[in-house]
């Protein structure tokens, strides 16, 4: 572990004991090389106030203690919010009367491969699950039934209010979870860089996009389906019509996008993207990118797909590894320059160097009898995460953004992009820095309005509210 870690690490390790005045405790396991950390609920909650916030908005805890949680969907019903992990753990939180709290968790598998891929199709026929190497299509029918059962079986009558569900291991031999009814594998080649699922979403059509990230940091040559947005049609392919499981590619050079949603001004795929890794001053491995200041460069990026052409069948270029922002030549690769002239997607905004923007949502409009329905002003907008940077120097990200697109004679044009919340990182009067959570994937709860949050490093589910009474301004 390198020192700025270990300087964070103990930096909020000495600010929690701090604050400590609970017995409590939520246990945040070690992934992906962060110390493990004991923390108490009152922690948890005197943190929360350093989260700033647009006035009469406020934050809590939705749901803890789900291993490196990293991406959510709600089924038909919106009883139940899937959450995919970065581990090897499926969940289903249960929210039984659709008031916006859960009142249970169910461990739907702990056997799976980082499925950080998860979408129910919008016909309410399936859940698609997405390791780095596989899709699993459930009958979603099925999985109903089973979570239901489950949920209300005499074998777990002495569960907590939001506690796990200790399921009597002889019931989950009678009763397992189901199998999933189709699976489409794909070659995994050289793992040099390490894989994620990356997002899915769905739109009216029954075609599922999925963003498959590239398995190197950097290199000429990236072989396909890597650094791709893909689409594959489910039904199609749960029919078992010739070639439906060989997706259709309609963007290229995208180096590692972890969300994207559809624009309801526009109906244009909005899309983030992660630059070139292993950036700073701080940097303990080799570093892959090769730009004079790698703590700033390259850029991270917000990115639009018109539907039409992606409607048309068109393929895009979004340019990695060759170009990179605003169609910026990488210096990796100096006998390419003029490649970045013609037959490229520009970056439609450019961000922080690996700030590491995640999951993006665009928020509904919602009846204003919603307990957490945000205003009017932020109908049809979007948010997304920053994960936050791993070696750079100071360290960036840890945020929820938000971007206002309007229409401009039939484009849709970003008008405005700014922080919504942030504080999950703190910087000390010493310099020193450290974080107690790393937002990750975002999801409106149809139930209340509210705005979910999953992280990882919390391990857990965030929620932010608007309940009109005035809190702390987001500082700029």
């Amino acid at each position: 572990m390198n020192s700025i870690r270990v300087l964070a690490c103990l930096a909020l390790f000495v600010s929690f004991l701090s604050f400590s005045t609970s017995s409590t405790k939520i246990s945040v396991l070690d992934d992906g090389g962060y110390s493990r950390v004991v923390r108490s609920v009152s922690d948890i909650a005197v943190n929360l106030s350093e989260i700033l916030l647009p006035a009469g908005f406020k934050i809590d805890i939705a749901a803890s203690q789900l291993q490196s949680a990293r991406t959510m969907a709600f089924s038909p019903d919106n009883t139940v919010l899937f959450v995919g992990s970065y581990s090897y753990y499926l969940y289903a939180l249960i929210d039984n009367n659709n008031d916006g709290e859960f009142e249970s968790t169910l461990v739907l598998s702990n056997t799976l491969s980082k499925p950080t891929g998860l979408e129910v199709t919008s016909n309410g026929n399936y859940l698609v699950v997405a390791t780095p190497s596989t899709i699993m299509i459930y009958n979603l029918t099925e999985v109903m039934i089973w979570i239901n059962e489950t949920n209300t079986s005499e074998n777990n009558n002495n569960n907590s209010n939001r506690g796990f569900l200790n399921l009597n291991p002889k019931y989950l031999l009678t009763n397992p979870f189901p199998n999933p009814i189709t699976v489409v594998k794909f070659s995994m080649g050289s793992q040099i860089h390490f894989l994620r699922a990356g997002s899915i979403i769905n739109n009216d059509n029954d075609n599922l996009y999925l963003t498959f990230p590239s398995i190197v940091n950097t290199n000429f040559t990236i072989p396909s389906p890597y650094a791709t947005i893909l689409r594959l049609n489910i039904t199609a392919v749960v029919l078992g019509i010739q070639n439906s499981t060989i997706p259709q590619v309609v963007a290229i050079g995208v180096r590692d996008s972890q969300g994207m949603d559809f624009s309801p001004l526009s109906g244009n795929l909005w899309f983030t993207d992660n630059g070139c890794e292993y950036l700073g001053e701080s940097n303990p491995l080799e570093i892959h990118c090769n730009f004079p200041d790698n703590n700033n460069n390259p850029p991270d990026e917000l990115n639009q797909m018109n539907f039409t052409q992606i409607s048309q069948s068109q393929t895009l270029d979004y340019g990695f590894p060759l170009c990179v922002g605003d169609n910026v030549p990488d210096p990796t690769y100096p006998n390419y320059d003029t490649n970045c002239v013609k037959g490229k997607v520009s970056a439609y905004a450019n961000l922080s160097a690996h700030e590491a923007p995640l999951g993006l949502v665009f928020y509904p409009e919602f009846p204003t009898t919603q307990k957490c329905s945000f205003p009017p002003m932020y109908y049809n907008t979007m948010f997304f995460t920053t994960h936050g940077s791993t070696f750079r120097q100071p360290i960036d990200g840890h945020t929820i953004q938000w971007g206002q697109t309007v229409m401009q004679n039939g484009v849709e044009v970003l008008d405005q992009l700014s922080v919504f919340a942030k504080g999950w990182l703190q910087t000390f009067p010493n310099g020193t820095q450290a974080f107690f959570g790393r937002p990750d994937s975002v999801i409106v709860n149809p139930n209340d309005g509210s705005l979910l949050i999953a992280d990882d490093y919390f391990m857990g589910v965030w929620r932010i509210c608007y309940t009109g009474n005035q809190q702390t301004e987001t500082e700029e």
